[in-house]
């Protein structure tokens, strides 16, 4: 019997409907039953805020939840704007929610969801200035709102690096973009520390400012089924990535250099999870976004035969998983 994916890649009204309340009840289901790591303790200006304000339960998991469909919903409009897929495409939406959906660590995590909102808020400004070296307005814009993020979490501020990078891909880094972009991630650390310091002059606060920051290894310290998944899901986007750069010849300049950009992005944010020892899960949804994008294009362009199978064996793998996270519980 031959294996196809058009039906997912372009889905009727009530099986997108569907496939969106499976991965709303998985979410539920790993709330529910599985016990997952405690939220990250980090000296972020708004994290602590943030913790009063939705103390870990069902309300911060249900508040992760309706962030990361808005995420699904700003991946679905980017890839429809900017053509970084040439097809139309639920998968990319499919793929992230079912992957946020068993990455249970990630949801006492409203912070971490609300900074990728921003960075793909940031992304339909960065996605704009290609081979536009005097684009400083939003290279000023989406460096503001990264920056805005990392308020909340502030490793996050290290997307700015990465976004550079993307600069350098779409021929629009310039001393001009570039002098852009840092005042814009200094303007929301400026406004913070000129309230903070009128309210606490002594500035013991800034010893604790950026515990985010501590490096270390700890990736061999998960639990096995967890390195076992990592693996299983490294093997998976390789194979992806495979398929997506040997068929990238279709695609227009603009899409290469933005799927060039997501490229760096998966690579860095995984980077990061690992290289700092508080950040593991906090950088969990930025790696699946740019996961979720990546692996949906060579599924998309190649829904037939060994490609529909990947997704199928995707599939298998992220419900293992999580009956492996159940049954060690």
């Amino acid at each position: 019997m031959r294996v196809t994916l058009k039906k997912i890649i372009t889905p009727s009204l009530s099986l997108s409907t569907l496939l969106i309340v499976a991965s709303i009840a998985l979410w539920l289901v790993v709330f529910s039953t599985t016990v997952v790591d405690s939220p990250v303790e980090l000296g972020s200006p708004l994290s602590k805020a943030v913790e009063n304000i939705l103390p870990a339960g069902l309300l911060t998991s249900i508040t992760s939840l309706l962030l990361t469909l808005l995420n699904a919903f700003l991946i679905a409009q980017l890839n429809n704007r900017f053509t970084i897929i040439r097809n139309r495409t639920f998968i990319p939406v499919f793929v992230f929610l079912m992957l946020m959906s068993v990455a249970g660590q990630t949801h006492q995590l409203p912070g971490a969801h609300f900074a990728l909102t921003l960075l793909l808020i940031a992304l339909f400004v960065f996605f704009n200035m290609f081979r536009d070296k005097q684009a400083s307005e939003q290279a000023f814009l989406g460096s503001l709102l990264i920056a805005t993020g990392s308020l909340f979490i502030e490793p996050i501020l290290l997307f700015l690096a990465v976004c550079w990078m993307g600069m350098i891909r779409f021929g629009s880094f310039s001393l001009r973009t570039f002098l852009a972009s840092v005042f814009g991630g200094l303007v929301p650390w400026i406004f913070y520390f000129t309230i903070r310091y009128y309210f606490e002059p002594d500035l013991l606060w800034i010893n604790t400012l950026f515990t985010g920051f501590e490096t270390g290894f700890t990736l061999f310290g998960r639990p096995v089924n967890e390195l076992i998944y990592l693996t299983c899901m490294t093997l998976i986007i390789i194979t992806g990535l495979v398929g997506l750069y040997s068929n990238l010849h279709g695609d227009s300049i603009q899409s290469r250099a933005k799927l060039n950009f997501l490229t760096i992005i998966l690579i860095f944010s995984f980077a990061f999870s690992i290289v700092f020892v508080n950040c593991y899960a906090i950088f969990i949804p930025f790696t699946l976004m740019a996961y979720a994008v990546l692996i949906a294009h060579p599924l998309t362009l190649k829904p037939n035969g060994f490609y529909a199978i990947l997704f199928i064996v995707l599939v298998i793998i992220n419900l293992a998983y999580l009956a492996s996270n159940l049954i060690l519980r």
